[in-house]
């Protein structure tokens, strides 16, 4: 028996995580946050991991990780902050969406290692909860396009396949192998 409910429930929890990582991002996007300046605000989560790490594991961080943390607050500030040293609602959205980015990295790393479970296999459980999730939001929201050009459907797939769900298999499967 391949599947049994230690997967099911490890997968739901890394795709929720995934999932609410995602939609923080895109309603980031949606407001008043670049492209460009999103690619990098979202990346906060790498300086999270060591943090929420010592809390589940009670390992904690090297210095290392905390001088990072500073580095990573001050590109923050120098691509964020502006005039009276605030941060736009997408800018704020977009640092947000980190903390489940970073909480799914833990937990996809904690599951695999510690309980010797298949990567391939949570990661496509973890897959299908973000799809299933992502299916309800556009049905509640409305936001399904009226129609795709065809020429974006290559661009689709690609992204799909290639850019979600092989990286994430494969970042499933390193944090199995490595610290």
């Amino acid at each position: 028996n391949l599947i049994d409910k230690s997967y099911l429930i490890d997968g739901f929890w890394m795709g929720i995580t995934l999932f609410l990582s995602y939609i923080l991002q895109v309603i980031g996007l949606t407001m008043d946050t670049s492209p460009g300046k999103s690619a990098f605000l979202c990346t906060t989560y790498c300086v999270m991991i060591p943090f929420i790490h010592w809390f589940v594991t009670k390992k904690k961080p090297k210095v290392l990780h905390i001088v990072c943390v500073f580095l990573c607050l001050i590109g923050i500030g120098f691509l964020s902050l502006y005039g009276s040293l605030g941060m736009s609602n997408g800018d704020i959205l977009t640092v947000l969406s980190g903390v489940p980015c970073a909480i799914n990295m833990v937990i996809s790393s904690v599951v695999c290692k510690d309980n010797d479970k298949n990567p391939l296999l949570l990661t496509t459980i973890e897959l299908w909860v973000v799809s299933i999730l992502a299916w309800i939001f556009v049905g509640a929201t409305g936001t399904f396009p009226a129609q795709f050009p065809l020429e974006a459907v290559g661009g689709i797939v690609y992204l799909g396949v290639f850019a979600t769900a092989l990286c994430l298999f494969l970042q499933t499967y390193c944090l199995k192998h490595m610290d």
